[in-house]
Formats: C-alpha cells, structure tokens, sequence
C-alpha cells in the first residue's frame, strides 16, 4: 500500500524541463484508474477502504502540488497542456470522491438477497466502465478506436431503466432499502458522467483540440477548490448531486 501511495512518476527533480513534468504529470494522472478499480475490490471482498483511500489521496495531492511547482516557475510555457491537466485533476478529485462514497454505501448496504445480487451487477458495470475509459485513456488517441460516447453510450438512461424496473419489481425490500438503492443509482450515475467528461477530455487532448472547459462545481459558502484551495465558484453546479428524494421517489425516501 506505501507503494501505492508513492509518486510513480512525478518528482522534483524534472522541473527543469517543463514540458517533460507536465508529460510525467499526465502518465501519474492515468495510475489513478489503477487504484479507483481497487476500490471495487473492497466491495467484493468485504473490507474496509482504510489505508487504499489514504493512498489514492496522496497521490491526487501530490499531483497537486506538482502542477503547482510548475505553473508558478514556468507561468507561460505549455499553458494549453497545463490547462488541460489541471481540468483533468479536477475530474479525478471528484471521481475519487463518488467512488469512494459509492463503495462506502454499497458496503453499507442492508444485508438482502435481491440486494445482494443488486449490488454486485452495478459494482460490476461501474468497474467495466472505468475499464473502458482506462483502455481508452491508454490507447493515447491511436488508430480508430470508437469515441468516449459510443463505448459508454447512455448510462444515465441505463440507470434510471434499471432503478425504475427493480423498484417496481422488489415490493419485499423495505422503505431503508429501497431508500439506499436510490442514493446508490445516483452516485452510480454521477459516476458515469465523470467517465465521460474523462473520456472526452483526453479524446480532444489526443486530437489536438483546444482542452474544454473546466467545470465548476457548488459546494457552498467558503467552499474551496479541491485542485487550486480557492474558493469555488457557485453559480455553476454541473457535478452536484441532485436531491435524491424529489427527483426518484418523493413517497420512498423517507423514514
């Protein structure tokens, strides 16, 4: 796990050169998708995230303070790439987040046999998807692989089809469980729309594309930025989850 949370890539020694930092700071960026699968595993196995949360962390942070270093010694040198790393630092800060919560709920989960078998489907479709866009990642643009869209297609509209069929479909769960497959199909779907941002995001990158901008996230009055500590910007709120309990099932969530 100290393996884990080390820097692979990144190190204060290739500051000299800019644009070889800002390329390392691209090949640590792609390890994240190595530990957010191994957060999954935890809900396979039954375990605590512990000492893997704490790893995952330190390597967004130090990513951080990296990108830091060299905007603040090299402010006009590869100002698009930097830009482009910095909304991608973003993305995989919230992305940690989601996961992490996602696999905290689903540990969390009441012990049920629908739910049971529930809960392992969408471990398993979250984890093939982070598959995809990590694939997608490493392949850097070669060749003619399909596009972000077409290898994840609608999962938001997947979601809301599964949700709405099993809770149709499971009148033996309880209020509580019923209540936590709502809370868990959200997060799901966050999830699944930081994936595509990702995706996206490298898909312009790979073709030479200005880098999209970066999105802004509400996190209320004296909130910060988790990549520059700043206060965050609120007028914008494009990542916030929605309340679960108006927009699913006003009648469920309840109690």
């Amino acid at each position: 796990m100290e393996v884990l949370s080390k820097s692979r890539f990144i190190h204060d020694g290739a500051l000299h050169d800019p644009a070889a930092a800002l390329r390392l700071v691209d090949l640590e960026q792609r390890r994240l998708f190595e530990i957010h699968a191994r957060y999954f595993d935890t809900v396979r196995r039954g375990v605590g995230l512990g000492r893997l949360r704490d790893a995952g962390r330190d390597v967004l942070e130090r990513i951080t303070e990296f990108l830091d270093s060299i905007g603040a010694q090299y402010p006009d040198r590869g100002v698009d790439v930097h830009v482009s790393l910095l909304t991608r630092q973003r993305l995989l800060f919230w992305l940690d987040e989601r996961v992490l919560e996602f696999c905290a709920a689903a540990q969390a989960l009441p012990r049920h046999s629908l739910l049971d078998r529930w809960r392992t489907g969408l471990v398993e479709g979250i984890d093939a998807a982070l598959f995809v866009v990590q694939d997608l990642v490493m392949a850097e643009g070669r060749g003619s692989e399909p596009s972000a869209a077409e290898l994840l297609g609608d999962r938001g509209e997947l979601m809301h089809g599964i949700r709405n069929a099993y809770l149709r479909n499971a009148s033996s769960l309880s209020t509580e469980e019923r209540a936590s497959v709502l809370r868990l199909t959200s997060i799901a779907e966050h999830i699944f729309l930081l994936l595509s941002k990702l995706a996206s995001e490298y898909e312009r990158c790979a073709a030479g594309a200005a880098p999209i901008a970066e999105p802004r996230r509400a996190v209320g009055r004296g909130g910060a930025d988790p990549v520059t500590g700043r206060a965050a910007a609120t007028d914008v709120v494009a990542l916030e989850e929605p309340d679960v309990r108006q927009r699913f099932a006003p009648g469920l969530a309840g109690g």
